[in-house]
Order: C-alpha cells, then sequence, then structure tokens
C-alpha cells in the first residue's frame, strides 16, 4: 500500500510540473515568462534566468526595465510597445 501512494504522489506531482511547464508567455524571440511551480514565475532572456516572480503581472512588469538593461535595443517608445505586445499575449494566454 505505501509503495502504491508514493507511486501515486510521483505521478501527481509529474502532471503538476507538466501543467506548469506548459504556461509559458512568449514574449518575443529572445524573452518569455514561465511557470515554474505554485509560487513563482520566470522570466527568462535566451534561456537564461533572469528572476521569479510571485504572479505573471509582477514578470511583467519587469520585463520593460530588463529589456533596456539586456537590450537597449531603441527608445521608451520601442519598450511601450514592446510591453502592450506582452499585455496582449497573456491576455491570449491566461484567460
Amino acid at each position: 500500500m505505501k509503495e502504491e501512494t508514493k507511486q501515486k504522489m510521483l505521478r501527481a506531482k509529474a502532471a503538476k510540473k507538466e501543467r506548469h511547464r506548459s504556461q509559458t508567455i512568449a514574449v518575443d524571440k529572445d524573452w518569455r515568462i514561465l511557470r515554474s511551480d505554485e509560487l513563482n514565475w520566470e522570466v527568462q532572456y535566451k534561456g537564461k534566468f533572469q528572476g521569479y516572480y510571485p504572479n505573471v503581472t509582477s514578470a511583467l512588469v519587469a520585463i520593460p526595465a530588463k529589456m533596456l538593461d539586456e537590450q537597449a535595443r531603441g527608445g521608451l517608445a520601442d519598450v511601450l510597445r514592446d510591453v502592450q505586445a506582452i499585455r496582449e499575449m497573456i491576455d491570449k494566454a491566461i484567460p
């Protein structure tokens, strides 16, 4: 009975991990927000860790500043366009 319970717990944990992994928002070709576990959302730049955040909104808010730090690829107008595009992707990804 103990082994059966242990196997059920392992399957449940694996299913939860897979569900979290499926909760990914591709911001653009370099940036993404993904669910790492029940408590954290992770921001990644080119697949590299940039920080943990308690919710997807906090992760979204952090990206423009990180974009300026990492990419410095334009002016404020570019960043604002990116933020709007991110919000639209989140609205589509998380009903």
